[in-house]
């Protein structure tokens, strides 16, 4: 059985006891520099997650915003009973609603759709001026333009179209795409026709 006893030396002592205001000193210094460091991580926290619930509430709104915007332009495209399309000359995609296909007798995704796709609708003899004067508007500066076409339905009738469109061009006047509505003028034509009809017998009748 062994006994260890232990004894420091005066020298030591006084070196020990000496630091103990620096060790305190230390000690303290930790501790706050500690607090602080863990206070500024929880504000931090707290900032990121009152920065994350607004950005969430901001998104909600957005989206909130979106789905009234897309259910007004769906309620105004069936009032008016017309289509729409997109033509992104950017992309090379084309986008047209179920009632812009219907109006020509296909259902949609029936016929390839691709950025010529409006020339193999279009009656073969108006092609030439239809190509003509859209290359006047794509080259000139106007935004918005309307204009009558003739499409081919898909049992083989001629449809009257009434087109009016929105170009959306590059800082150097260049199209990028092309959006607008088509709206269905065989009813309209007809009523016209009738009319036409109407006045010249009623003429036919005075004379």
């Amino acid at each position: 059985t062994w006994t260890l006893r232990l004894e420091s030396l005066p020298e030591f002592e006084y070196l020990f006891h000496a630091h103990n205001t620096l060790v305190i000193g230390l000690g303290i210094g930790l501790s706050v520099l500690l607090f602080f460091l863990t206070f500024s991580l929880s504000l931090r926290r707290s900032r990121a997650e009152a920065l994350a619930q607004q950005m969430t509430e901001h998104i909600r709104e957005n989206k909130r915003a979106l789905q009234l915007s897309e259910e007004r332009l769906s309620l105004a495209l069936k009032g008016s009973n017309d289509g729409l399309w997109d033509l992104n000359l950017d992309a090379g995609t084309f986008y047209a609603s179920p009632r812009a296909w219907h109006m020509l007798g296909y259902r949609p995704g029936e016929m390839h759709s691709d950025l010529r796709l409006w020339e193999r609708i279009m009656a073969p003899e108006d092609l030439p001026q239809a190509r003509k004067q859209l290359a006047q508007t794509m080259l000139s500066t106007v935004d918005h333009f309307t204009t009558e076409l003739r499409f081919q339905h898909k049992n083989g009738r001629l449809i009257p179209v009434l087109i009016r469109g929105y170009i959306q061009r590059d800082r150097e006047g260049r199209p990028l795409r092309i959006s607008g509505t088509s709206m269905d003028l065989t009813e309209h034509k007809r009523i016209e026709q009738m009319k036409d009809q109407f006045v010249s017998t009623v003429s036919h009748e005075l004379r």
